[in-house]
């Protein structure tokens, strides 16, 4: 696949809602790119969305996603912090988290955080 377009959107950490999310973005011929931590969830993201890049893992068990690409984070709450605060730190400009954006105020405060930085 060729390199990220501006338009493209990145899926990440493929939780309950990850189907729903990639199959609307496609049905709007927008073009999907993800990724999870769980090569199982990347295998069943490479059979729906054959088309679509998936990005593995490199030699140092990394996966390394493109900077400021859109990012959708579909995982599991638990994991919606650190999915977010990963996005942040590779200057994603918009990330679109579902909900709830976390299980703690703390958390919450601390995401609103990185958004204002």
């Amino acid at each position: 696949m060729n390199s990220p377009h501006q338009d493209d959107v990145l899926v990440v950490w493929l939780g309950q809602q990850w189907t729903t999310f990639a199959s609307k973005l496609r049905d709007n011929e927008v073009s999907i790119h993800g990724t999870d931590i769980d090569s199982e969830k990347r295998a069943r993201f490479q059979k729906e969305f054959g088309d679509a890049h998936l990005y593995e893992p490199n030699e140092n068990g990394q996966i390394v996603l493109p900077p400021k690409m859109p990012t959708i984070v579909a995982s599991n709450t638990p994991d919606h912090k650190r999915a977010i605060e990963d996005r942040v730190g590779a200057d994603a400009k918009n990330i679109l988290a579902e909900k709830p954006l976390a299980l703690t105020l703390k958390q919450t405060l601390e995401i609103q955080k990185l958004a204002w930085e």
